[in-house]
Order: C-alpha cells, then sequence, then structure tokens
C-alpha cells in the first residue's frame, strides 16, 4: 500500500507542479492586500476544512476531485505569484509563501493523494487483498499524519510568515 501511496502522490506533485507553472505563465493583475491579522485558529480550521472536504469530495468523485483540487490550488497560486511578482518582485512574491508553504503543499498534495489512495484501498478490499481492519488502520494514519501536517503549516503561517512579512517585507 506506501508503493501505490508513493506513486500517487508522485503523480499528483508532478501534476501540482505543471499547474503551478502554467498558472505563473498567466498575466493577470490582481489586488493582493495580505490579511496579517488571521489567527491561528481562523487558519487552522479553513486548512482542515478545505483539506478534508477535498478528501471527502475526491471519495464521492472516485478519486476525480483530487486532481481538480490540486490544479485549482496551485494554478491559482502561479497566478497570483506571477501578479506579485510583476506589481513588485519574484522576492517579494515568495516571501509571502516560502516559510509556510514549505509544509502547506505537500500538505495539500498529501490530501489529494489520500482522496485517490481511499478508492484505490477500497478496490483491493473487494478484490480481497486487503483486510478492513489494514485500511482503517493505514488510512486512519494518513488521517492523522494530514492533521500534522495542517496544525505544523497553521502554525508556521500565523507566526512565521506574518513575523517574516512584518519584519522584513512589508
Amino acid at each position: 500500500m506506501k508503493k501505490i501511496l508513493f506513486k500517487i502522490y508522485l503523480c499528483l506533485f508532478i501534476l501540482a507542479s505543471i499547474s503551478f507553472l502554467l498558472g505563473y505563465m498567466i498575466n493577470i493583475p490582481l489586488e493582493y492586500s495580505p490579511n496579517l491579522q488571521l489567527t491561528f485558529s481562523e487558519i487552522l480550521v479553513n486548512n482542515m476544512f478545505v483539506n478534508y472536504r477535498a478528501i471527502f469530495l475526491a471519495v464521492l468523485s472516485l478519486g476525480i476531485y483530487s486532481l481538480i483540487f490540486v490544479v485549482n490550488e496551485l494554478l491559482f497560486l502561479g497566478v497570483v505569484i506571477k501578479s506579485l511578482a510583476v506589481e513588485q518582485s519574484l522576492g517579494y512574491a515568495f516571501s509571502f509563501i516560502a516559510f509556510h508553504g514549505i509544509v502547506e503543499i505537500p500538505t495539500i498534495i498529501l490530501a489529494a493523494t489520500i482522496g485517490v489512495n481511499i478508492w484505490i484501498n477500497i478496490i483491493m478490499l473487494i478484490k480481497k487483498k486487503i483486510t478492513l481492519h489494514k485500511l482503517l488502520k493505514f488510512n486512519g494514519f494518513l488521517l492523522l499524519l494530514l492533521i500534522g501536517f495542517i496544525i505544523l503549516a497553521a502554525l508556521m503561517e500565523s507566526y512565521g510568515t506574518t513575523y517574516i512579512l512584518e519584519k522584513f517585507i512589508l
């Protein structure tokens, strides 16, 4: 099951990279004023909602929503980074995501991976290649791991990124 998970993650990582690059190639001027007043709990609740909704919708859509989720998130990120880079500079643009994005972007890909993986595990369960206990244990572990990454990203965004932006950038 770990090999399958890795392959799914790798495919979604490649899709995310392509989506980001395509988004970066789009030049749309955006009005962007960062809200540095968001609290840890607001960021955490939002990130939990977004990632767990993605898993839920992926399960409902036979994993297809995972593809849409990754493309949407990373394409939009590419557009925003490009807009900020044109408006200010590339360094300025990346300063908004560089610190917490190291964790948050892989977390987005992990959530999408879990959505696809659950369907693959269900198919394996039907074919009797894994037990229900193993399916629940493995996916339960992944969901807990996701929570840990979401908490870490929210901490980094609410304290680290905000500090860096206020102290050195804005």
